[in-house]
């Protein structure tokens, strides 16, 4: 007879700012979190770090880029990659690196696309795959692939299936997969 006891949640120190919205990372066993919206309904640009062991959070100096929400980032190869989303009346298109070894961030090249928020945004073999999000001017299916060596982007084929924004996405075996999401009221299962 082998017995499985069930995962328990457990509560742990919150944000010292309560967030929606904003982008989380792990580099080296800590907790990263920053921009998002605020209670007051404003895009911020702060940035907190999380020691688990000690079950803290820590204030980090700003983020350098535009204040912001619904950005999206990944971690890949010790460092932490992010852009895109929305500030109070404007959507961006650019992309930050975050070093957690001399805590700098370091712009990088900007997407030559649409300026959106709620992206896929996946990182797979030294490439960022991003595309889909909502625009100036409504969902979008494009595809654009920024190589992470060069600090270049490429513009991919379009996603056959209906623009959208919120879609799922991951890397596995090699290939990039995405999918979900909406568009006004249709919510997508493909």
């Amino acid at each position: 007879i082998s017995t499985l006891h069930a995962q328990q949640w457990v509560q742990m120190n919150d944000l010292p700012s309560p967030r929606h919205h904003p982008v989380t990372f792990s580099l080296d066993g800590l907790g990263y979190m920053v921009t998002g919206t605020n209670t007051f309904n404003a895009p911020t640009d702060d940035f907190y770090q999380y020691d688990p062991f000690f079950d803290s959070w820590t204030q980090l100096p700003d983020f350098p880029g535009s204040a912001r929400s619904f950005s999206i980032g990944a971690e890949y190869e010790g460092k932490a990659y992010m852009g895109f989303g929305a500030g109070s009346a404007i959507l961006y298109s650019d992309l930050w690196v975050y070093d957690p070894i001399s805590q700098q961030w370091t712009e990088l090249a900007t997407c030559p696309c649409q300026p959106r928020r709620h992206p896929a945004f996946v990182i797979e073999n030294g490439k960022i795959y991003i595309g889909l999000g909502d625009g100036d001017f409504g969902n979008l299916g494009d595809w654009h692939v920024y190589d992470i060596a060069s600090d270049t982007w490429q513009a991919l084929p379009n996603l056959p299936g209906d623009p959208r924004h919120h879609p799922y996405m991951f890397a596995a075996g090699g290939s990039v997969y995405t999918g979900l999401g909406h568009a006004g009221p249709i919510i997508y299962s493909d």
